[in-house]
């Protein structure tokens, strides 16, 4: 019985596969922001030095 109750309708399956999809694109648009960000300090400690 256990097994039943824990089986998902394709429909809760479908919403958290999209629910879980969403979360990962937000994930690699902050890693790919901090990058960006990591970077940026990186040229600028450069600059700083060198200047």
């Amino acid at each position: 019985m256990k097994d039943k109750e824990a089986m998902l309708t394709a429909e809760q399956y479908n919403s958290l596969y999209c629910k879980t999809f969403a979360k990962l694109d937000e994930v690699c648009v902050l890693a790919e922001q901090a990058m960006k960000e990591l970077e940026e300090l990186q040229l600028s400690m450069g600059k700083e030095e060198t200047g």
